[in-house]
């Protein structure tokens, strides 16, 4: 799979906190330091840095990750990274204030409690310019719930069941604009206790609705998988977004539900080794510049190996990945890198192993896919997922960092974040 790809050079922002910096996994050339309002001096290190964030509770039971996403306070501001998790039944979310990180208790829903995340997505409220986070999750009598800012708290929505059936298992959620500009709306697409792919989002009216997707002929959805996920493509700047929902049957083969701009169509994209074992392990659209469409890539994992499907010349197209060296890929993010506005997006893979360990990095050198290990990192390997990642931009250069955020095998368990810089 010899694709042309820069090899990624990223700095991040060094927030208050005790950091450790350990030595590079794959060699970048440092950048200049830049300004930053939000978290101070941008080093000009080379290297992954591992930051402990702790825990906003003593003696933490469980914990299960919800989801990462970066968020401005209006334009003229830099974007933060907001990390949410479920932890012993409530939500809670990371994130830096004044230069500093600190916890913040967002409750559960008041009805049932919170059996698995759904995602999180980002809206831009065209009235203040300010980005908002809506989370989604699921709860044991089988309700999808929605946690967001209702304009003077952060407030729980009961949105519903499917019809005549319940959320069984989670799929993903995007933010669609239907057209430039236009205000985005939550979709959000769960596989429900009847085993089709079902969808919600609101109307006209500002009412939470539920569409039936149904599922292929002859086809069972794989709802025991970890996710694969959901996302948005966009053919250029002035059409709106398409999206694009993937999912696995229980033989392991990768099915997508997207929408043409018309109509909504399931495509069967099978896989190079069909396995039940077969679970998602992320999903990331990318761009090669700032004007062009944006592609989708999938990846799967079948024990340690990763499986990679992209459209590529004009065609759907399957990569095998070199093992992993666990045996498990467990997902920990996957994002697009990028150096600045003018260049290619790179997607990044972050994994751990099904019983924890060491975070790994699939990346691409310009030439191959290759492994690399995260020194000084030590995940634990949570169900279903180890962690997230999310691609922070510099509003100046356009370049993304990545910051991945995990939860740590030692005890106590805690949450921490390595970044490139």
């Amino acid at each position: 799979m010899l694709r042309s790809r820069r090899r990624t050079r990223v700095l991040a922002a060094v927030l208050v906190g005790a950091v450790l910096t350990v030595a590079a996994a794959h060699p970048a050339v440092a950048r200049p330091a830049l300004a930053s309002t939000t978290a101070g001096a941008v080093s000009t290190a080379s290297a992954w840095h591992v930051e402990d964030l702790g825990a906003p509770v003593p003696n933490l039971g469980y914990a299960r990750v919800v989801g990462a996403v970066s968020l401005q306070d209006g334009p003229a501001s830099d974007p933060r990274p907001y990390m949410f998790n479920v932890i012993n039944d409530a939500l809670w979310v990371m994130s830096p204030v004044a230069g500093s990180w600190r916890w913040t208790a967002r409750g559960a829903p008041p009805v049932s409690r919170i059996r698995g995340s759904v995602g999180v997505i980002k809206f831009l409220g065209q009235s203040t310019s300010i980005e908002r986070a809506y989370v989604f999750v699921y709860t044991d009598d089988g309700h999808l719930w929605g946690n967001w800012w209702d304009g003077s708290r952060w407030a729980w929505t009961d949105i519903g069941t499917p019809g005549g059936t319940t959320v069984s298992a989670p799929v993903g959620a995007v933010a669609v604009q239907t057209a430039p500009g236009s205000q985005a709306v939550p979709y959000i697409y769960v596989i429900g206790a009847d085993g089709h792919l079902w969808w919600s989002r609101k109307n006209n009216t500002g009412q939470w609705t539920w569409t039936d997707q149904g599922v292929p002929a002859g086809v069972t959805l794989h709802r025991l998988a970890d996710p694969v996920g959901a996302v948005n493509l966009r053919l250029s700047p002035t059409q709106p977004d398409l999206p694009q929902v993937f999912v696995l049957d229980v033989q392991g083969n990768l099915w997508r539900h997207g929408f043409d701009g018309l109509t909504w169509r399931w495509y069967g994209h099978g896989s190079p080794q069909p396995s039940y074992n077969a679970h998602g392990v992320g999903l990331v659209a990318v761009q090669n510049g700032p004007n062009a469409a944006s592609r989708p890539e999938a990846f799967i994992g079948v024990n340690g190996q990763v499986l990679e499907l992209t459209w590529y010349n004009d065609a759907w197209t399957w990569s095998t990945h070199s093992s992993s060296g666990t045996t498990y890929v467990r997902h920990a993010g996957t994002i697009a890198v990028q150096d600045g506005w003018d260049t290619q997006q790179r997607p990044y893979v972050f994994s751990c192993d099904l019983e924890g360990g060491p975070l790994r990095t699939n990346w691409w050198t310009g030439a191959q896919w290759v492994w690399s290990v995260q020194a000084g990192t030590d995940a634990a390997g949570l169900d279903p997922s180890c962690g997230d990642a999310v691609a922070l931009p510099d509003r100046f250069t356009g370049t993304r960092y990545p910051y991945v955020f995990y939860w740590s095998r030692q005890q106590p368990m805690r949450l921490m974040l390595t970044w490139w810089g």
